[in-house]
């Protein structure tokens, strides 16, 4: 036994040194070239948002209309105790995921005032200092609050139907206006500066 564990030893170590003369040289990207590489790849993630909304929300009208369906259903009536509320919420959750782009649209509006996402006033000392690395940045944090919004959508959706936890609405609050925050990076930013007496 004793035997087999020493050419086992044996085995492994002759391996280890027989891994450096495969080994190849490796440059690691710095932050530039991996925020770069990101950038690149970032509008087909965005893509891939807005996709997996669009499929979630017609899956959840669906749902929400065959819910509708089962509780109109006489013989279901006879079973007692169905609630409509999951069934309506379902199927306006869904409808909120098929009109995914315009509701972060109306967030951002609601909070900001302005036209859109990317319609930053271009005379503002943060925007003029922005190179292209801050650019990529900012579009990832308006992907992260795209993300938290979805989050903040999918969580009133469990709250709707009743299998949420408790602090799962404060979740969901903090998901919707957090994502929308992020969404308007920029203009969140100015916000804060402004309320802090902070000039860029």
């Amino acid at each position: 036994m004793k035997e087999n564990k020493a050419k086992k030893m044996m085995l492994l170590l002759c391996l280890l040194f027989l891994l450096p003369i495969n080994s190849y040289a490796v440059t690691i990207p710095d932050m530039a070239d991996m925020l770069t590489n990101l950038d690149v790849q970032l509008p087909a993630l965005w893509e891939f948002i807005t996709a997996l909304a669009y499929v979630a929300g017609f899956f959840m009208a669906f749902k929400g209309v065959y819910d509708l369906k089962k509780y109109g259903d006489p013989h279901s009536q006879m079973s007692g105790g169905k609630d409509l509320r999951p069934a309506i919420v379902t199927f306006i959750v869904g409808a909120t995921l098929i009109y995914f782009p315009s509701m972060l649209q109306v967030g951002v509006t609601t909070l900001f005032g302005e036209n859109g996402m990317m319609a930053y006033p271009t005379s503002t000392p943060v925007d003029q200092s922005f190179n292209q690395l801050g650019e990529t940045i900012v579009y990832i944090v308006q992907f992260v609050g795209a993300v938290a919004f979805l989050r903040g959508i999918m969580y009133m959706h469990k709250i709707g139907s009743g299998q949420a936890q408790q602090g799962t609405f404060g979740k969901s609050i903090t998901h919707l206006v957090g994502g929308t925050l992020c969404l308007n990076v920029v203009g969140t930013a100015n916000v804060i500066a402004s309320t802090l007496g902070i000039s860029w």
